[in-house]
Formats: structure tokens, sequence, C-alpha cells
């Protein structure tokens, strides 16, 4: 088997892959941690903003890039990223290539991505298991998870 420092090549059993790509354009997303917001109605947007500032581009945010904790969102701080062993730094090299390729995946800010995938979850296996067609899962499965937005959106005012 190939170390992770060596790059993946399809000549070579056992290196590392690359993501997988369905369709034909690639989309490289994070899982997590792609931002945070301040909600219109925020009662006190200037500490939010002092807690942006601080989390972002103080003190903090230079010891996660120095630590290797994320990529920093801000650019001036990725150059801090780890880079003194052969994986750090081909894990730098890889993510200085990914900018081209990251889109944001949109969810609502009503409700938790863990909320909506409890529905997907414990809906889908049932219904497909039950032999419904494809149609009236996805409509079922529009339905629940737009409530959910819908209890969100009331909760947040």
């Amino acid at each position: 088997m190939r170390s992770a420092a060596t790059p993946w090549s399809p000549r070579c059993p056992g290196s590392p892959l690359p993501a997988p790509q369905f369709g034909g354009t690639r989309v490289s997303t994070s899982f997590s941690a792609t931002g945070y917001w301040i909600p219109k109605g925020a009662r006190n947007k200037d500490a939010a903003w002092k807690v942006f500032v601080c989390y972002f581009g103080g003190q903090s945010a230079k010891d996660r890039a120095t630590s290797g904790w994320g990529i920093p969102s801000l650019k001036s701080l990725r150059s801090q990223m780890p880079q003194s062993t052969a994986f750090q730094k081909q894990a730098f090299q890889v993510q200085q290539r990914e900018p081209e390729y990251f889109k944001v995946l949109t969810f609502t800010p009503y409700v938790q991505l863990a909320g909506l995938d409890a529905v997907f979850s414990q809906t889908l296996p049932q219904m497909v298991n039950s032999g419904t067609p494809a149609g009236k899962v996805a409509d079922k499965l529009n339905s629940l998870m737009n409530d959910q937005i819908a209890k969100g959106k009331q909760a947040l005012g």
C-alpha cells in the first residue's frame, strides 16, 4: 500500500482515492463550518459581530490555523496551517486547489440539517420497503421537511 504522502494514481492500487463525483460538475463541499450568520432580528448585533471578529480573525482563529484545526476563513491565515510533515504538506497543497470546486449547498437556517436528516431516515426506508412510488416518496419527504422548516420559522419568530 502507498503512503498517504503519495499522490493518487490510477496505476497504483491502494493509493488514496479522490472523492466520488456524481454528474459532470465537480463540487467540493464542506460537511460543516462553512459559516455563521447573525439573524436579522438579533437583539444584540454588535456583540454578535464582536464574536465573529474574534472567532474568524482573532487569536482563536490564528490558534486554529496553526494547529491544523480546519481551513481558516481568512486567506491571510492559510499559510500558517501546519506544513512540517510530508502528509501536512500534501494536505496543504490539496487544499490550495480545492477553492476552485467549492460550492455552498444551501440548507435552511430555520432547522438543523440533523432535523431534516431525521425526517429523511425515518421516512424513506419505510416508504421504499412498502413499495411506495418514487413520486409519492418525494412528495411525503417534501411535505414533512416543509413542516419542520415552518416549525423552525415559528420558533424563531
